[in-house]
């Protein structure tokens, strides 16, 4: 039997899976979690190397089973030479991945893409809906915010695979930090890593998750920040439905596990005041049901694609 290798690289963690090319489906069996490793440039591809190779091990594999290895990464990143660059959550500059997994398995193709470009691959393969498929946007919101389009039955990647960093797009002209370095980012007020730094700024000790708790409870200053949050959300999906026009917009990612709080909210705006916030017609937004794994997926739907040669890629 052959089998494909999915990896999906997080600001929090890293997923490993090994998958049946002919049976793929989105209940994976084979599968590994880890912390991210960010003890120094090269800890990230050393840490892959030995979850596949335990993976293999532990399932009495071969490496001459494995058709592909393919990465789902938190970018930016240049898919071609497998550099992870100028990333904010991951802890260095340019971080080497490919060379390192080229080195221990030389035979296996190597396969890289944006972390949100190859959800939206696993969107597309495992749950879109057919008139969905066509024109297709992914948003994560976890750590960061990132996106992935498919517009026309083609997956929209740009010059080095990150044409929908969507979360670096700048919605105010506040100076409000982000991460990445700038101010006025998306990122900054609706990601986990931005809601810390405003729960910070507000004097709060909270968690992320206490943060929600506290909303939940009716805590003015929990409320104004995830009320705060929710707004630019809006306008962030209002740009993303301006650019690309799709059909449907699927949401996932940590943050999601509160989204009582503020997509019933992010629907109104738009059915209740749809020109304040985006020119073209309202797309159906809605939660993947992919839940922590569609990283992972996305990266197998990756390396079908690739070897079905299939026009989503072209």
């Amino acid at each position: 039997m052959q089998y494909l290798v999915g990896v999906d690289i997080g600001g929090t963690h890293v997923r490993t899976c090994i998958a049946p090319l002919e049976n793929l489906t989105k209940n994976i069996i084979i599968k590994k979690k880890e912390p991210t490793s960010k003890t120094d440039e090269m800890s990230l591809g050393k840490q892959i190397v030995r979850m596949i190779s335990s993976l293999l091990t532990q399932n009495h594999l071969k490496k001459t089973e494995i058709v592909s290895i393919n990465i789902a990464t938190a970018g930016p990143l240049d898919a071609k030479k497998g550099i992870i660059f100028n990333n904010a959550n991951l802890g260095f500059k340019t971080i080497p991945v490919k060379d390192q997994i080229n080195q221990e398995f030389p035979e296996i193709p190597c396969n890289m893409i944006n972390d949100a470009n190859g959800a939206v691959l696993g969107v597309h393969y495992f749950e879109a809906l057919e008139n969905e498929k066509d024109n297709l946007v992914y948003i994560t919101m976890s750590t960061g915010i990132g996106g992935g389009v498919i517009a026309n039955g083609h997956l929209v990647l740009g010059k080095d695979g990150n044409a929908a960093e969507v979360g670096h797009g700048t919605i105010s002209d506040s100076e409000t930090p982000c991460s990445c370095g700038t101010t006025g980012c998306w990122e900054a007020y609706s990601a986990g890593s931005g809601l810390s730094k405003q729960i910070q700024a507000s004097g709060q000790k909270w968690s992320n998750k206490e943060l929600y708790e506290k909303a939940k409870e009716g805590d003015p200053i929990a409320q104004k920040i995830v009320d705060q949050a929710t707004h630019y959300s809006t306008i962030g999906i209002g740009l993303i439905n301006n650019f690309y026009d799709p059909e449907a917009i699927y949401i996932g990612g940590a943050i999601t596990n509160n989204s009582d709080l503020f997509l019933p909210v992010i629907k109104e705006n738009f059915e209740k005041h749809p020109i304040k916030f985006t020119i073209n017609r309202v797309p159906t937004i809605k939660l993947t049901q992919l839940g922590d794994e569609i990283g992972l997926l996305g990266a197998l739907a990756l390396g079908k694609y690739i070897l079905n040669k299939n026009k989503i890629l072209l």
